[in-house]
């Protein structure tokens, strides 16, 4: 299934690449939806680098760069598919996080995925935005 198809909005924002899904799902049984862009880092330079941004939830998500664990907010080690998130949003905020110093980007291209789970089984919405 494409971005399109799941409602999601796509753009560019400061120079990055941004997204932001909110959708009724078909179905409310589901616990966890997936999500993956691509995004170019492009540097000649040997500096370290930090990872940061803001994140808009409901209910729960844990981000990847390039397969690696970025952040994890409102879900628990050990999840699978078929876990629900660990905490309920009612209204989804902004999020700050900062990521490890172990996520390496590589120069070229990136990906940058999530996986947002739901809680209860009867959540009406899904929000996820970067």
């Amino acid at each position: 299934m494409d971005a399109g198809a799941l409602g999601i909005v796509t753009g560019i924002e400061g120079g990055q690449h941004v997204g932001l899904a909110i959708f009724q799902p078909a179905v409310n049984d589901v616990a966890t939806y997936y999500f993956r862009t691509p995004f170019t880092f492009n540097t000649s330079n040997t500096v370290s680098y930090s990872l940061w941004g803001t994140t808009i939830i409901d209910d729960g998500a844990v981000l990847y760069v390039n397969g690696q664990e970025l952040n994890r907010n409102g879900v628990d080690l050990g999840a699978t598919a078929a876990t629900w998130a660990n905490r309920t949003v009612g209204d989804p905020a902004q999020e700050s996080f900062s990521g490890p110093s172990t996520v390496t980007l590589v120069n070229g291209t990136n990906i940058l995925a999530a996986e947002v789970h739901q809680v209860p089984s009867t959540s009406s919405d899904l929000t996820w935005g970067l």
